[in-house]
């Protein structure tokens, strides 16, 4: 059966569309009576051309909506109520009245003289519907994909839980996420399942008993409208009315009186839960009447329902029952959800969500802002308690709460601290918001220490008093300046001074004027004699197996040029014995000063005069033979095999230079070689 749904949460707000979908649903509820068998055998059938055709058959018979509207109100039927399952039983009832409807018309047409057929003149309710809006497109679309899962087997209740509510946004009142997040489910009714003890058996509950052992048995009895269920050459057992744990007990005593097993050997199931219908109303997403198993509490079935909508109360939902009401709190259930299975439900419960009265907001220094619902003398304590708890930084003394008073917003100050001491509450009113305010300054009965110190940090002025107990509690580094440190001190007017103070002396003579005494705020620094000290560094490049570059300089006059050259790997072959020093001067970086030095003498003999102490920042170089060699070349062409450029050396022949250019060729001629050289006398070529 196609059901084409329009939840109150996704209608547009325009005057007219609920005319438009009660209209639209009108003509859909006449078409599945008129043509039930048509449209099993035409599934795809979507709700705009069920309510055309609906629309021609009306017109076809000659009647308009309003009179078969009005008659079957008549006959106690509300098409605008009715539901999808409520629609074979009222069928032959619906048709019925429109075959009254057409007879009546008929009789008239006898009685009266045949007169000209004035022009057609559509209804209010036979004008064309507006174009669909974007809400009712979504609507229309979630409705099938509802009838798209009912096709493929799935349960009403399942089919509606399943698909996704339209919500952008977080729920507005703690308590709704249950239901949009898909906390709870609503369970179908196949499969088996296992229902609490405290689950009351009835009227089409299938149970399944099974016996292993010394006996066998394994059979399923569905409880009766008696209430009862009848065992092979047994008694009947009545079960009916009987809670789930009790009704197992029952029946292993009642068997064992005809059975022989042990305790382990009998086993008892709920296979298959009865169906019940229940009605919902009220501001939730969905809503009429479900058909649901069971086994589902009332928490479950308002899951199927989509849940209370944004208006929905969630404190004060009733479950109705002939002449009793029961009070549902969803607040209740989340601190003990054992709570559910006080609300399990019977055939043709009413279940109805009325509109919150009371929510109030609450933010900042809470564990859990969010907005609240409150009901009877719940108050800014409960709200407190419903949100988690103040936060470990919540400032108790002022918190505010935002009101809507005499078409003004007010301010109101309370102080939390005060209220709980004499156990009193603060009254809340519907729209409240409350702001709890977290501690306004940082903490402030704290001294600093850091710098060359094992242990920086915060240390409190209750047990620490004076400089010598901040010093202890930091522990000196070895390293430590003890003759001067820094205590920067903040005054009430937040300036600052920086005092000097003697640690050696201060720690030979604690508690004395010089050891003074901290306040707020103080910040003491120990620096590291390292801080006071240049740290230079030395390069060794050049001729060297080893290049060093900014190794740490030593200030015991130790790293001599022998010592260098041993840390650089010592010389390279072609090193040739000299060597060059760049020194800068540390008072003025931009002044060089270049030293020639004798690294073969130094390296020799360490203890010669030319084995010099290197100073912070200089640059050696050992120098190479190839730095004061000049390349020359020879270039041979003509007719050689490998005419080119070739460099020259010492006792270079011209059979040589021959040799290199690959020999002469054959058509070279042998008797002549002209050789071109430049000679440089007296530094002119």
């Amino acid at each position: 059966m196609h059901i084409d749904r329009f939840p109150m949460t996704d209608l547009p707000p325009l005057s007219n569309l609920n005319k438009v979908v009660k209209s639209r649903m009108f003509f859909i509820g006449l078409f599945l009576s008129f043509s039930l068998h048509i449209f099993s055998q035409n599934p795809g059938s979507t709700p705009s051309a069920m309510q055309e055709q609906a629309r021609q058959e009306i017109q076809r018979r000659g009647l308009d909506e309003a009179e078969v509207r009005a008659r079957l109100l008549q006959r106690g039927i509300d098409m605008d109520k009715v539901t999808p399952e409520q629609l074979p039983q009222l069928q032959d009832t619906i048709l019925q009245v429109i075959s009254e409807l057409e007879a009546e018309k008929a009789q008239q047409t006898q009685r009266k003289p045949a007169q000209p057929t004035p022009p057609l003149q559509p209804t209010p309710e036979e004008k064309p519907l507006p174009a669909e809006s974007p809400a009712e497109k979504a609507a229309r679309e979630r409705a099938e994909r509802i009838q798209q899962k009912l096709k493929q087997g799935v349960s009403i209740e399942d089919a509606l839980a399943e698909e996704p509510v339209a919500t952008d946004t977080l729920p507005p009142v703690y308590g709704q996420h249950l239901f949009r997040d898909k906390s709870l489910s609503a369970f179908n009714a196949s499969g088996d399942v296992r229902p609490p003890d405290s689950y009351l058996l009835s009227t089409g509950d299938v149970v399944t008993i099974s016996i292993f052992g010394a006996s066998q048995f394994d059979s399923q009895f569905e409880i009766s409208k008696e209430g009862s269920i009848q065992p092979s050459n047994m008694p009947k057992i009545f079960l009916k009315g009987i809670r789930w744990g009790q009704a197992k007990e029952l029946l292993r005593s009642r068997f064992a009186q005809f059975y022989r097993f042990a305790p382990e050997q009998f086993a008892v199931s709920l296979t298959t839960p009865r169906s019940i219908t229940v009605n919902i109303f009220g501001e939730t997403s969905n809503y009429g009447s479900f058909s649901l198993s069971a086994i589902n509490t009332a928490f479950n079935a308002l899951v199927a329902a989509g849940g209370p909508t944004e208006l929905g109360s969630v404190r004060n939902i009733k479950v109705i029952r002939g002449a009793t009401s029961k009070r549902l709190d969803i607040y209740e259930f989340m601190n003990n959800p054992a709570v559910q299975y006080d609300f399990f439900l019977e055939d043709n419960d009413i279940i109805h969500v009325p509109v919150a009265e009371r929510v109030v907001a609450v933010s900042g220094a809470i564990r859990r802002p969010f907005r609240y619902e409150l009901t009877g003398n719940e108050h800014l304590n409960k709200l407190i308690e419903f949100a988690g708890g103040l936060s470990a930084n919540a400032y108790r003394e002022v918190i505010q709460v935002k009101r809507f008073v005499d078409d003004r917003q007010v301010l109101i100050d309370v102080n939390l601290k005060e209220l709980s001491s004499q156990k009193q509450d603060f009254t809340l009113l519907n729209g409240d918001e409350v702001i709890v305010r977290a501690i306004p300054s940082p903490i402030e009965n704290t001294a600093i220490v850091e710098g060359a110190v094992e242990l920086p940090g915060k240390y409190a002025l209750d047990d620490t008093k004076r400089v010598s107990d901040l010093l202890k509690r930091g522990v000196l580094r070895r390293e430590a300046r003890t003759d001067a440190a820094f205590l920067l001190r903040t005054n009430s007017d937040n300036t600052t001074r920086l005092l000097q103070l003697n640690l050696d002396e201060i720690r030979s003579a604690p508690g004395s004027a010089t050891d003074l005494e901290l306040q707020p705020k103080d910040v003491l620094t120990v620096y590291a004699k390292g801080r006071y000290t240049d740290f230079g560094s030395i390069s060794i490049t050049g001729a060297v197996r080893d290049t060093v570059m900014n190794y740490p300089y030593t200030h015991d006059s130790s790293l001599t040029l022998q010592r260098a050259i041993l840390l650089a790997g010592g010389l390279r072959p072609d090193a040739n014995g000299m060597g060059l020093i760049t020194r800068n001067n540390p008072s003025n970086v931009k002044e060089l000063e270049y030293i020639e030095v004798d690294l073969t003498a130094a390296f020799g003999n360490p203890n010669s005069p030319a084995n010099i102490v290197l100073q912070p920042y200089d640059v050696l170089e050992a120098m190479s033979r190839s730095t004061f060699a000049d390349t020359a070349t020879v270039r041979v062409s003509g007719a050689v095999r490998r005419p080119g450029e070739f460099v020259y050396g010492k006792n270079m022949s011209l059979r040589d230079a021959l040799l290199l250019a690959g020999g002469l060729k054959l058509e070279a001629a042998r008797n002549r070689v002209d050789i071109f050289r430049v000679q440089i006398r007296e530094n002119q070529p």
